[in-house]
């Protein structure tokens, strides 16, 4: 009987994301529909409510002061989005069930913190990605601002306990009163529910979804990725403009 000749390797199977591939393993999690966001970029749009808000937000941070990074990258490693922030084994941050892994040693960031150790002294705006349900008031790909500044003058640098404290610029008073007035833009009484939670280096953060929808008046968050000409044309650039419903 003649020999047989072994079969050679197969390659694992790979994904294309922003033009680099990536291997597919166990841990490959991302569905379709969030993939296909990855180019959109809302809050780059100049007239997008996304965009208006972040312009808005940077407006109070003028440069050369202040730096902005808008247009990183998603695909983050596990350090950078989970290590370097600081989230412990076991901290329910790090579940799979929240994370779009591309595999196991690349993510999709599911949050600004995971350039923070790259761009202290400067502000971070970006899009993020996390699995879970989607309704009104969430959807998988949503958007994040964050800002950084470092005193190395400072004698007492921040001290963070274990339950989200106040950052120590932040006195109780103006924390209730930054409260009040965002909740306070909408027209309507809003409904919330507080729960006791715990992110590290991210003290009342607030995301720019939320704020925008109250902002212009957009009743489901997951239209802000409509590309119907009826809600993009309602909004111009520099304006801030109530949504007519269509």
């Amino acid at each position: 009987m003649a020999p047989t000749q072994a079969e050679e390797p197969q390659s694992p199977p790979i994904t294309q994301l922003e033009g680099r591939h990536y291997p597919i393993d166990e841990w490959t999690n991302f569905p379709l529909h969030i993939s296909s966001a990855l180019s959109r970029k809302l809050h780059l749009q100049p007239s997008h409510p996304l965009s208006l808000t972040r312009r808005l937000i940077e407006s109070r941070f003028p440069g050369p002061t202040y730096e902005y990074h808008n247009d990183l990258s998603p695909r983050v490693s596990l350090h950078q989005n989970l290590d370097s922030p600081g989230f412990p084994i076991g901290h329910r941050g790090r579940s799979r069930t929240d994370h779009c892994y591309v595999n196991k040693e690349t993510i999709l960031r599911t949050f600004t913190s995971a350039h923070q150790a790259d761009t202290l002294r400067s502000g971070t705006s970006d899009d993020m990605y996390r699995l879970g349900a989607i309704d009104r008031s969430h959807y998988p790909v949503f958007h994040q601002m964050e800002g950084h500044w470092i005193d190395v003058e400072d004698p007492n640098p921040p001290f963070y306990e274990k339950r989200n404290p106040l950052q120590v610029e932040h006195t109780p008073e103006e924390w209730r009163a930054i409260s009040a007035h965002l909740k306070g833009a909408s027209e309507e009484p809003l409904r919330v529910r507080w729960v006791e939670a715990y992110f590290p280096f991210r003290s009342h953060s607030w995301e720019p979804n939320p704020v925008t929808a109250l902002l212009f008046g957009i009743p489901d968050i997951g239209l802000s990725w409509s590309l119907d000409q009826c809600f993009l044309e309602q909004f111009m650039a520099g304006e801030i403009s109530r949504l007519v419903p269509f």
